[in-house]
């Protein structure tokens, strides 16, 4: 199968064959009785009776469905999106298959946070980048997460092709399906389904007189 060609990301058009990614964020595909922490030093982990995503093997891949083809449109060029502020740099996450992981927003996003409004309107996106050492410069897996007609949409590519889980479902969709860890793990999320927002619950600051 060849992979459909993509401008997502400079090494991640470098790749060979499908052997390379949102998050969609995306993300998190382990068991759904599983429960993810954060502990103090940053990192995610796994809690008992949780898995990670296993790594796909390069055939492993599925054609984009028609909401995944118009979704890969909207994140070309998501490398020079601003990043979330909590996960700027590189962050350790067993959920997302042992990887080391950086968020990129689009501008939806910013605002939204920026005027700390919730739930996420249409057309947000969140492309989480997923590698599996901190400062590589290896194709990243992507994990996605877009806002359509008031859902999240989620997605796992590698170049450009969505990944299939252990039972050959790809994950791509709206929380069913290969995606139905995605959302069950997302859901835990206290933002809309979005983890790392603690800041929206503090007081907003009032400007000086």
């Amino acid at each position: 199968m060849r992979a459909r060609p993509t401008h997502l990301h400079p090494t991640a058009v470098r790749a060979v064959g499908v052997a390379s990614a949102l998050l969609v964020t995306a993300g998190c595909t382990k068991s759904p009785a599983g429960e993810a922490r954060e502990e103090a030093s940053g990192a995610i982990r796994l809690t008992k009776g949780e898995r990670q995503m296993p790594d796909a093997l390069p055939e492993r891949t599925a054609s984009l469905p028609p909401e995944g083809r118009a979704i890969l449109d909207q994140i070309q060029g998501y490398d020079r999106w601003a990043t979330l502020p909590e996960q700027s740099q590189p962050r350790f996450s067993e959920a997302h298959g042992g990887r080391w992981v950086v968020a990129h927003q689009n501008g939806v996003v910013g605002a939204s946070i920026a005027r700390r409004i919730l739930p996420f309107p249409d057309g947000a996106h969140i492309v989480l980048e997923n590698r599996t050492a901190a400062g590589t410069a290896e194709p990243p897996i992507l994990t996605t997460m877009s806002k359509v007609a008031g859902r999240w949409y989620w997605m796992e590519l590698a170049n450009a092709s969505v990944r299939v889980d252990e039972h050959g479902r790809p994950i791509a969709g709206f929380g069913d399906g290969g995606t139905a860890a995605c959302a069950s793990c997302h859901a835990r999320a206290r933002d809309d389904f979005v983890f790392s927002l603690e800041r929206l619950r503090r007081p907003a600051s009032r400007p000086a007189r």
